[in-house]
Parts: C-alpha cells; sequence; structure tokens
C-alpha cells in the first residue's frame, strides 16, 4: 500500500489530478506473493506474503493477520542474512506472534526460536517444520474452513511453493 501512496504523490507532482492517480493506483495488482489475498479449495483464506521476509515486513504482515475475523494461521520462516540482529529480529517476531495467531507454524532453523518465544508468550499451538513440504503436511491437518494463513519466510525457503500448493485445486 505504502507504493500505491508513493506513486499516486509521485503522479499528482507531475501534475497528474489526484482523482485520476488515485483510480489509475486502484487497478494495480500486487506483484506474486506479495501481501496477495488468495482463497483455496478448501474454504481457507491466504495472505500469500511469501515473496520475502525482513523484520519489519513480517511485524507488518502480522499486524495485518492479528485483524482477521477467523481463526488466524502463521507460517513463518526463517528470516535470513540478518547477521548479528537475526536472534533478537526472531525473537521478536515470536513475540509479536503470539499476540498475532491462533496456530504457528515456523519453517527453518532459525524459525524455531519464532514458535519457541511464542510459546513462552503464551501461544498454545505452535509447531516447527523443516521444509515446506513438512508445513504443508502440517496445514493440511490442523486447518479448517474459514480459516486465515499467512505466509511469508525468506525467498530460500520456497514458501511461494507452498502458497501455490494450498491455492492449487485437488488432483483426482
Amino acid at each position: 500500500m505504502g507504493g500505491a501512496l508513493a506513486a499516486i504523490g509521485a503522479a499528482v507532482a507531475l501534475g497528474v489530478p489526484l482523482a485520476e492517480a488515485a483510480t489509475c493506483a486502484g487497478t494495480l495488482e500486487p506483484p506474486p506473493h506479495r501481501m496477495s489475498v488468495r482463497l483455496t479449495p478448501d474454504g481457507l483464506v491466504l495472505i500469500d506474503d511469501s515473496y520475502n521476509a525482513s523484520p519489519s515486513a513480517t511485524l507488518a504482515a502480522l499486524a495485518v493477520l492479528r485483524d482477521a475475523g477467523t481463526r488466524r494461521i502463521a507460517v513463518l520462516g526463517d528470516m535470513l542474512e540478518l547477521g548479528t540482529l537475526s536472534s533478537d529480529a526472531h525473537e521478536e517476531v515470536g513475540q509479536v506472534a503470539a499476540r498475532s495467531c491462533d496456530l504457528l507454524i515456523g519453517v527453518g532453523e532459525l524459525a524455531a526460536t519464532i514458535v519457541r518465544v511464542a510459546r513462552q508468550e503464551g501461544l498454545a499451538l505452535g509447531y516447527r517444520a523443516q521444509d515446506k513440504a513438512e508445513a504443508l503436511v502440517l496445514l493440511r491437518r490442523l486447518c479448517r474452513p474459514g480459516d486465515t494463513i499467512l505466509v511469508k519466510g525468506s525467498r530460500a525457503l520456497a514458501l511461494d511453493e507452498l502458497a501455490d500448493a494450498l491455492v492449487a485445486p485437488a488432483s483426482a
């Protein structure tokens, strides 16, 4: 959304009327796997933000999930390339996840910290998966129609493939 606002501001600065700039911005579609809302054949709402993950982007995505009016599931993968900030960042995400979701699946080695901290903060349903395949098995077992699922993690984990698997039609 911030990108759309920046584009509208730039258009207005270049002389495009505000109403016209806003109308054009309203027709834009987000790039794939970047905060796109998708529906699954099983009646789940998927917030697909699987393109990449940083601490601030993950916290922002959790804020969106927190406001869902359904049972909230977060699938959070490792946030890579954070250097010395990694441990603190994963702990902070775990603290926020405990207040933002009803069920958490951490994917990867670093995401184990997210799950551990979320459980320490009172989240009863926290699981860790080694990879996207194990996370998909957990989701298929634990999800119920009407649930809202956020998928977010660093690009290297390929959680976009997990998101795509969730919305793919069931094979016959």
